[in-house]
């Protein structure tokens, strides 16, 4: 074989294989998950969109989520461009827990693809859309108003005593009626004093 034979032979194998390797290098990717593969949410996710490198065809695309071996229910797939979503049915009633995703679509050369990821929904989370109060901030009672600690003060104490004023009236009510009966003997005697002085020789009889 010449040597200008054997280069157009390899000239030729090589516009084959690179042919051949065309359609294969036209297969679309995954770009991105929202979730992201592995991420840790503070609450189950609404719905799970899959970006890809091209343009999806609306053919058949599908997915499956599931927790502790239970499927969750997703509604029809949405596909805008190279975008394709799921939504989930009622996000609020799932728990807490690992989740595992996967998904089948079919590229813009008709090729099927499909791939896996998974996501985590944290522990604080409760089904219902409350999310569990941490052990601490559950056990501190809430903190009285100063209104609210006067009154409990008061209640306390109770009402002032009235026994003390109510003893001291008294007292200053007998101390009163003394000074009156004092000042009565004082002039009593007072005026039997002047009386007698007035007459020497006191009364008949006394001499």
């Amino acid at each position: 074989m010449t040597s200008s034979r054997f280069f157009t032979v390899l000239a030729g194998a090589v516009l084959a294989l690179g042919a051949l390797a065309t359609p294969a290098a036209a297969h679309d990717v995954l770009v991105s998950s929202d979730p992201a593969d592995g991420a840790t949410l503070a609450e189950p996710p609404a719905s799970v969109v899959l970006e890809f490198s091209g343009e999806i065809l609306d053919l058949n695309p599908a997915i499956e989520v599931t927790h502790d071996g239970e499927t969750v229910e997703v509604g029809e797939a949405r596909i805008d461009g190279t975008t394709v979503a799921w939504e989930l049915t009622a996000p609020e009633s799932l728990e807490a827990g690992e989740y595992a995703v996967v998904w089948a679509v079919t590229s813009q050369d008709g090729h099927p693809i499909d791939g896996s990821s998974g996501f985590v929904v944290d522990a604080a989370w409760a089904p219902g859309g409350t999310p569990t109060p941490e052990p601490s901030e559950a056990a501190q009672p809430p903190e009285a108003s100063p209104s609210a600690q006067d009154g409990l003060e008061d209640s306390v104490e109770g009402p002032p005593a009235s026994e003390p004023a109510d003893l001291s009236r008294t007292a200053e009510m007998w101390f009163l009626a003394g000074l009156v009966v004092t000042a009565l003997v004082v002039g009593g005697v007072v005026v039997l004093a002047v009386r007698r002085n007035r007459d020497p020789n006191g009364p008949p009889g006394q001499h």
